[in-house]
């Protein structure tokens, strides 16, 4: 699973799990079951968080351009829905809030 990990880390910004399945010679059922019982998520869950975390800490730090963060997405609707989806919150009303209230975010990576 850590070459797994590192391949959709190296390519979080087009990865797709049909690519992953190609790559790695899983069958989808397969890949589904063990990356779960490893990492606690399906490969397009973990995947999908991946993105969150790395569109909300670009937000966070350089502004809000759906186009500039490179992460797959078809449209800013398309990024609002996914940023939605995990905080229930869009990304300009996440980004006022961080503002606002003069929080910082800080990485070890």
């Amino acid at each position: 699973m850590d070459e797994i990990i590192a391949f959709i880390e190296q390519n979080l910004s087009s990865v797709k799990v049909s690519e992953i399945l190609t790559t790695f010679s899983y069958s989808r059922t397969s890949l589904e079951r063990d990356f779960k019982k490893v990492v606690g998520y399906t490969p397009k869950e973990f995947i999908q968080t991946l993105r969150f975390y790395k569109v909300s800490k670009e937000l966070v730090h350089n502004g809000y351009d759906y186009k500039s963060l490179g992460y797959d997405f078809f449209d800013q609707s398309h990024m609002n829905r996914a940023f939605k989806k995990f905080v229930n919150v869009l990304p300009s009303k996440f980004q006022a809030y961080i503002k606002e209230n003069s929080i910082k975010i800080y990485q070890n990576k």
